[in-house]
């Protein structure tokens, strides 16, 4: 009985630690919005910029665009959190919101700032530190 017992807990152990190197282990952020289950055909991108003295919404659908802002997002590695950090700290274009829009399907990016972004309700930490300032750089090529 005792080495059943033991081996249950054994069991328990492995599968607890499996389950949390998978669950923190960075990822891209293209296999999470591949989870999402959207075609690779992005039909458009709205952006909006959010500042403290700057709140401006882009409208992208020009397909070279498209296609280096979604490279840019795939190039970002992120990890799973437990809680959500406290998120009021405006800072001049660090904070993005960002919709990849399909024909049935609707991704919200939201880089809440240089360190966390959220996934459609779903919050990561960002582990490399990508310049955010390029997203904006991609969308002012267009314009």
């Amino acid at each position: 009985m005792k080495k059943i017992l033991m081996a249950i807990l054994f069991i328990i152990i492995i599968s607890l630690t499996m389950w949390l190197i998978r669950y923190f282990y960075p990822c891209s952020l293209n296999d999470i919005i591949l989870n999402h289950r959207v075609e690779e055909k992005v039909k458009r991108i709205d952006v909006t910029v959010l500042s403290v003295h700057l709140s401006k919404t882009f409208n992208i659908d020009n397909k070279t665009t498209i296609n280096n802002l979604i490279n840019f997002l795939e190039d970002i590695k992120v990890r799973n959190v437990i809680s959500a950090p406290n998120w009021y700290r405006p800072s001049m274009f660090e904070r993005y919101y960002i919709q990849l829009i399909n024909e049935n399907k609707i991704i919200d990016i939201n880089f809440m700032d240089k360190d966390y972004l959220r996934i459609n309700h779903t919050t990561y930490k960002i582990v490399n530190s990508p310049d955010l300032k390029i997203i904006y750089d991609i969308i002012t090529e267009q314009q």
